[in-house]
């Protein structure tokens, strides 16, 4: 028995019906009307494939593993890999001593390694300018940072190189006003943008420890792999750590992916203009000539206690760039929004003020100007308490892979943009709304 395929609405993916006598089918659910001649074009064969190929790294040699230690925090179980002049050191993780060292035994050696560009003392340079700007500090907080030791650790990364194959469906529209006597017509046109091909990425990085959080750590980046990446030897270790991978290649394959797929939607809505609104809808991806390697990234970490907690500030040994998620003072934020909101509402009742003078006063004018510097005032309060708030958040996962696309690796195979349906509101004028 042949196939029936189901067809569903492009918008909200509602039960279509043919509507007699209209040559169209209609969606149950939102009502759209669609031209059937349009599921030609939507049709696609293409299949999803996220399988990431296999590889054998090479692991550390018996000889390697006797000129290498590791400490274990018995206050939070991080593990580091030493050079076996250290004597002891402190957990970068939690800031505990660490003290009982062990073998190495097992696990993959990494292939490549930035080495430390700066120093400890150009990294506590870097933690001390961090707090520029960020006016919603606590004043205690700052007076009380006394940074005394920074911990040089390589963090275990596990880096994709892919070849994409993608389709990617958006949904766009854009409007067109006009006025038609005192109303304001305005029509919505809907679209179904189709964009399928090619495009690279190389050098995704994914975070191999579960120590170290992913968004603290994808917000150091992105580091200069290509240029400043060195073949690993062991000697690199002398004087640092190096934090002990706990997360496997295929473990960490599912970020990867994630990151590859939010990277190709972007790099396929760059080739859309002309619209209002553009968001994917559907995202297709087969992944081609995938490969990993197993690399160590230089990162200064420096862990400090303010009222009985503990901040980590994690600063990129390549690049000097510091991040870390600070308190939020209270006070200091209810001061700012406040002093905005009553400002900008006194400088409304000011202009309104002005227009009381004479023998005539409007007062209708002069309780607008009031309301309308309040409602200023209330926009203009919360954005910026929003925004300066946001600084303190340093710790922000990456959004896509963008900064690892490869050059001219873009090739689209299929460009539509589909035309769906448009419609159509009013919205009335003042003089119909008094009659």
């Amino acid at each position: 028995m042949a196939s029936i395929d189901k067809y569903r609405c492009p918008c909200c993916d509602g039960t279509l019906a043919f509507t007699p006598g209209t040559a169209k089918v209609t969606c149950e659910y939102c009502g759209s009307e669609f031209d059937p001649k349009i599921f030609d074009e939507l049709k696609s064969d293409f299949k999803e494939d996220t399988t990431w190929d296999e590889i054998d790294h090479e692991i550390w040699s018996e000889e390697e593993a006797k000129g290498l230690g590791v400490f274990h925090c018995e206050s939070c179980g991080g593990e580091l890999v030493t050079d076996p002049n250290t004597a002891s050191t402190f957990c970068p993780y939690c800031g505990s001593p660490v003290v009982s060292m062990g073998n190495l035994s097992g696990g993959v050696k990494p292939k490549y390694v930035i080495p430390f560009k700066k120093s400890e003392e150009e990294a506590k340079a870097a933690l001390a300018g961090y707090f520029k700007g960020k006016i919603f500090l606590p004043s205690s907080f700052k007076k009380s940072i006394e940074v005394k030791e920074a911990q040089g650790v390589y963090v275990p990364y596990w880096l994709f190189d892919a070849d994409v194959d993608g389709r990617v469906e958006f949904k766009a529209d854009k409007e067109e006003r006009y006025k038609r006597g005192d109303d304001t017509i305005v029509k919505t046109h809907y679209y179904k943008i189709i964009r399928e091909g090619a495009v690279g990425f190389d050098h995704v990085p994914v975070d191999g420890s579960t120590k170290m959080d992913d968004a603290m750590m994808e917000s150091l980046e992105p580091y200069n792999y290509v240029d400043d990446r060195k073949e690993f030897q062991s000697v690199y270790l002398t004087g640092f750590a190096a934090d002990k991978y706990d997360v496997t290649a295929e473990d960490a394959m599912p970020r990867a992916t994630e990151r590859v797929r939010e990277g190709t939607v972007n790099k396929f809505a760059e080739t859309i203009s002309g619209y209002d609104h553009v968001s994917a809808s559907n995202v297709q991806l087969g992944l081609k000539k995938t490969s990993h390697e197993y690399a160590f990234f230089p990162t200064w970490l420096v862990n400090t206690k303010w009222n009985g907690k503990t901040f980590l500030f994690a600063v990129n040994g390549e690049t000097g760039l510091v991040k870390a998620d600070l308190p939020c003072s209270t006070g200091k934020m209810l001061i700012w929004f406040f002093s905005w909101l009553l400002g900008i509402t006194a400088i409304g009742a000011g202009v309104g003020a002005l227009m009381l003078g004479g023998s005539d006063p409007d007062w209708t004018a002069f309780f607008a100007a009031i309301v309308l510097g309040f409602i200023i005032g209330l926009i203009v309060s919360i954005t910026t308490t929003i925004k300066n708030k946001k600084k303190l958040k340093g710790f922000v996962k990456q959004r896509g892979a963008g900064a690892y696309y490869r050059n001219n690796s873009l090739n689209l195979r299929i460009k539509k943009d589909i035309y769906l349906y448009t419609k159509t509101r009013v919205i009335k004028g003042s003089s119909s709304k008094k009659r």
